[in-house]
Protein backbone atom coordinates (compact mmCIF):
# COMPACT_ATOMS: atom_id res chain seq x y z
CA UNK A 1 0.00 0.00 0.00
CA UNK A 2 2.50 2.56 0.58
CA UNK A 3 4.48 1.56 -2.47
CA UNK A 4 1.19 2.73 -4.06
CA UNK A 5 0.93 5.86 -2.65
CA UNK A 6 4.78 6.52 -3.45
CA UNK A 7 4.35 5.80 -6.68
CA UNK A 8 1.54 7.73 -6.97
CA UNK A 9 3.24 10.95 -5.81
CA UNK A 10 6.48 10.47 -7.67
CA UNK A 11 4.00 10.23 -11.07
CA UNK A 12 1.47 12.82 -10.19
CA UNK A 13 4.04 15.51 -9.86
CA UNK A 14 6.12 14.62 -13.37
CA UNK A 15 2.84 14.36 -15.16
CA UNK A 16 1.47 17.70 -13.71
CA UNK A 17 4.81 19.36 -14.81
CA UNK A 18 3.77 17.96 -18.68
CA UNK A 19 -0.38 18.89 -17.94
CA UNK A 20 0.50 22.66 -16.97
CA UNK A 21 3.98 23.10 -19.58
CA UNK A 22 2.12 25.13 -22.58
CA UNK A 23 5.25 23.83 -25.09
CA UNK A 24 3.42 20.23 -25.30
CA UNK A 25 0.71 19.97 -27.96
CA UNK A 26 -2.85 20.13 -26.03
CA UNK A 27 -3.50 16.48 -27.12
CA UNK A 28 0.01 15.26 -25.16
CA UNK A 29 -1.39 17.53 -21.93
CA UNK A 30 -4.82 15.54 -22.55
CA UNK A 31 -3.63 12.49 -22.60
CA UNK A 32 -1.02 13.30 -19.61
CA UNK A 33 -3.83 14.45 -17.10
CA UNK A 34 -5.87 11.66 -18.17
CA UNK A 35 -2.78 9.15 -17.15
CA UNK A 36 -3.06 11.18 -13.97
CA UNK A 37 -6.83 10.92 -13.14
CA UNK A 38 -6.06 6.67 -13.98
CA UNK A 39 -3.25 6.68 -11.89
CA UNK A 40 -5.36 7.99 -8.88
CA UNK A 41 -8.28 5.02 -9.57
CA UNK A 42 -5.36 2.62 -9.55
CA UNK A 43 -4.40 4.20 -6.20
CA UNK A 44 -7.56 4.13 -4.62
CA UNK A 45 -8.14 0.71 -6.03
CA UNK A 46 -4.96 -1.08 -4.68
CA UNK A 47 -5.29 0.82 -1.45
CA UNK A 48 -9.24 -0.39 -1.41
CA UNK A 49 -8.08 -4.10 -2.04
CA UNK A 50 -5.70 -3.99 0.25
CA UNK A 51 -7.25 -3.08 3.48
CA UNK A 52 -10.12 -4.97 3.02
CA UNK A 53 -10.56 -8.09 1.10
CA UNK A 54 -6.69 -8.56 1.11
CA UNK A 55 -6.49 -8.10 4.74
CA UNK A 56 -9.35 -10.77 5.10
CA UNK A 57 -7.12 -13.49 2.86
CA UNK A 58 -9.24 -12.96 0.06
CA UNK A 59 -7.72 -15.60 -2.90
CA UNK A 60 -9.08 -12.93 -5.63
CA UNK A 61 -7.64 -10.08 -4.04
CA UNK A 62 -3.59 -11.42 -4.95
CA UNK A 63 -4.99 -12.00 -8.37
CA UNK A 64 -6.09 -8.71 -9.09
CA UNK A 65 -3.24 -6.99 -7.03
CA UNK A 66 -0.81 -8.46 -9.20
CA UNK A 67 -2.51 -8.03 -12.37
CA UNK A 68 -2.48 -3.79 -11.32
CA UNK A 69 1.34 -4.21 -10.28
CA UNK A 70 2.29 -5.56 -13.73
CA UNK A 71 0.07 -3.62 -15.28
CA UNK A 72 0.18 -0.43 -13.69
CA UNK A 73 3.56 -0.16 -12.25
CA UNK A 74 4.52 -2.36 -15.40
CA UNK A 75 3.38 0.33 -17.41
CA UNK A 76 6.26 2.42 -16.59
CA UNK A 77 9.49 -0.28 -17.80
CA UNK A 78 6.98 -1.34 -20.77
CA UNK A 79 6.73 2.25 -22.07
CA UNK A 80 10.48 2.27 -21.46
CA UNK A 81 10.97 -0.54 -24.11
CA UNK A 82 8.69 1.08 -26.85
CA UNK A 83 9.27 4.44 -26.59
CA UNK A 84 12.94 4.85 -25.16
CA UNK A 85 13.68 8.48 -26.13
CA UNK A 86 10.78 9.38 -23.98
CA UNK A 87 12.02 8.23 -20.92
CA UNK A 88 12.16 10.69 -17.80
CA UNK A 89 15.42 12.32 -18.06
CA UNK A 90 15.68 12.26 -14.54
CA UNK A 91 18.56 9.83 -13.19
CA UNK A 92 16.96 8.61 -10.26
CA UNK A 93 13.10 7.89 -12.06
CA UNK A 94 13.63 4.25 -13.29
CA UNK A 95 15.74 3.19 -9.73
CA UNK A 96 12.85 4.31 -7.85
CA UNK A 97 10.47 2.78 -10.08
CA UNK A 98 12.19 -0.47 -9.94
CA UNK A 99 12.26 -0.31 -6.62
CA UNK A 100 8.52 0.71 -5.70
CA UNK A 101 7.85 -2.12 -8.06
CA UNK A 102 9.94 -4.31 -6.07
CA UNK A 103 8.31 -3.08 -2.49
CA UNK A 104 4.92 -3.95 -4.27
CA UNK A 105 5.64 -7.00 -5.43
CA UNK A 106 7.43 -8.10 -2.19
CA UNK A 107 4.49 -7.03 0.24
CA UNK A 108 2.18 -9.06 -1.79
CA UNK A 109 4.39 -11.75 -1.62
CA UNK A 110 4.65 -11.82 1.81
CA UNK A 111 0.74 -11.42 2.21
CA UNK A 112 0.63 -14.40 0.30
CA UNK A 113 2.98 -16.16 2.09
CA UNK A 114 1.09 -15.64 5.22
CA UNK A 115 -2.17 -16.55 3.80
CA UNK A 116 -0.47 -19.94 2.88
CA UNK A 117 1.28 -20.48 6.02
CA UNK A 118 -1.18 -19.25 8.74
CA UNK A 119 -4.80 -19.70 7.18
CA UNK A 120 -6.85 -17.23 6.00
CA UNK A 121 -5.58 -13.83 7.31
CA UNK A 122 -2.07 -12.50 5.93
CA UNK A 123 -2.39 -9.28 7.72
CA UNK A 124 -2.18 -10.82 10.93
CA UNK A 125 -1.10 -14.42 10.02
Amino acid sequence: MISSFGWAIGVTFGDLEHVFDTSWPDHARFHALQALMWLGGLTVAVVGIATGPLRRGERWSYAVLAALLLLGQGSYFVSLVVVPDGAPTEWYATPLSALNMGLYAAGLALCWRGYRIGGSDPAHG
